[in-house]
């Protein structure tokens, strides 16, 4: 299978032939599955938001700028309309040129494994390459965009939706006022699990202060708080962007896909999390026995084992469950004995 990239046209030859042993095989597989991927999926989305008007007359690819397609076709076209000045070897790209030249110069470059740019310096290239890896540290909530560096989100927000916005400095989240920010930042405190006193009735979330309950009561359960509803499975969530990425589920799409491995993800977020399988990251870790989580939700609902907090209760008998999912088997196991016992009688 690795010879298939080896041999795969739309990555440049000379600079392959040059670089082959710098690049680790699972970006060359990244790249070859870009290229040669289905784009199905992804076209459809893309059609769907209206957000991609420029496509590939070769491959349907789509584009949100001109420029950005003009640059794609070169990878269909045989032109190479730029030469090396010492060993006068052709490329298809500017930049190729650059980055060939350096083995002419013994040169040290930053480059990028993905698509092979080069940048100016190494925070540049960590910068760069997590755009690839789509590792966000702030999504948009109104338009769904994702950012990699605090200043990018920042300038987005303010530019393109008129808002400020407040940035954890401990974990990178982004709250859209100042006592959200301060709310969430007692969540970093030593201890607050323990010294939490209000607690949210209709989503179980914890508060320290009252006014932390009451603004967080404004913001997400206002007008009867999760008001947007799927009709496929009865799910509510508290905002359209929230149902729209809930859709994708339902229609099979999976347009997010992990450069490490082959697994595809409906959501960005839910790629974020997968990635922990990867790099062994485990946030969250119980003081009690000692056990490590990648999700703070796996890592509540654990805790709640040594608290014998069970907050969840069935409506049909007196049980309460740790989580809404244990419940959740708990209360259809409950419907199928009822369904049988009532086939008896009839």
């Amino acid at each position: 299978m690795f010879s298939d990239y080896k041999k795969c046209s739309c990555i440049d030859t000379e600079v392959q032939d040059a670089y082959l042993k710098e690049v680790n095989a699972k970006y060359l597989q990244f790249i070859w599955k870009k290229k040669h991927g289905n784009p199905e999926d992804m076209c459809e989305v893309k059609i769907e938001e209206g957000s991609f008007p420029f496509s590939c007359p070769q491959c349907s690819k789509g584009f949100q700028k001109k420029i950005r397609l003009k640059k794609h076709l070169l990878a269909h076209s045989q032109e190479r309309p730029f030469e090396c000045p010492i060993c006068k070897k052709r490329f298809k790209r500017k930049y190729e040129v650059t980055v060939h030249n350096r083995i002419h110069t013994n040169e040290v470059s930053f480059q990028c494994d993905f698509c092979l740019k080069v940048l100016r310096s190494k925070g540049s290239l960590s910068t760069h390459r997590k755009r690839h890896l789509k590792e966000y540290v702030a999504t948009c909530e109104e338009c769904g965009a994702g950012f990699v560096t605090k200043q990018e989100y920042q300038n987005h927000v303010g530019s393109k939706h008129g808002q400020s916005v407040h940035v954890c400095d401990i974990c990178n989240r982004p709250c859209y006022d100042k006592a959200a920010l301060q709310s969430h930042r007692a969540r970093h405190e030593e201890g607050y699990e323990t010294n939490t006193k209000y607690r949210c009735e209709l989503c179980n979330k914890t508060f320290l202060q009252e006014k932390y309950l009451k603004h967080h009561h404004m913001r997400i359960h206002k007008n009867g708080g999760q008001r947007y509803i799927c009709d496929h499975c009865g799910k509510r969530v508290n905002s359209k962007r929230s149902l729209r990425d809930h859709l994708l589920i339902h229609k099979g799409l999976r347009p997010v896909e992990c450069p490490l491995c082959d697994k595809k993800f409906a959501l960005k977020t839910t790629l974020n999390l997968h990635l922990r399988t990867h790099s062994g990251e485990r946030p969250y870790k119980c003081e009690d026995c000692g056990k490590s989580f990648t999700q703070r939700s796996s890592f509540k609902t654990h805790v709640r084992y040594h608290t014998g907090e069970r907050p969840y209760k069935c409506d049909f008998c007196d049980l309460a469950f740790v989580s809404k999912g244990a419940m959740t088997l708990h209360v259809k196991s409950v419907i199928i004995m009822v369904i049988m016992v009532v086939h008896q009688l009839i």
